[in-house]
């Protein structure tokens, strides 16, 4: 019997170890991790909302055909060429 309750004892001692430690596992996961995790997604989303922004707008105003019109009648002159790419 006493090796009974010493095993019992034993089992239930280790079940409580186990639990105390996935508790502090699951309080160290919501109090540092998950917030960490989700400020970077809503910092990413909001970088790449911006950045489909951006490039919609450009392309909104970019004017290709004028571009490369331009660039073919600079003839190689770099100067000529900066200046169609700060035009369009």
């Amino acid at each position: 019997m006493a090796l009974l309750r010493t095993l019992f004892g034993s089992l239930s001692a280790g079940i409580i170890r186990l639990l105390v430690a996935a508790a502090v596992l699951l309080a160290i996961y919501l109090v540092f991790i998950r917030p960490a995790v989700q400020k970077t997604t809503d910092a990413e989303s909001s970088v790449r909302s911006k950045i489909e922004h951006v490039v919609h707008e450009a392309e909104k105003h970019a004017h290709p055909q004028r571009l490369i019109h331009c660039v073919e009648h600079a003839h190689g002159d770099v100067h000529r060429v900066q200046s169609c790419a700060s035009k369009f």
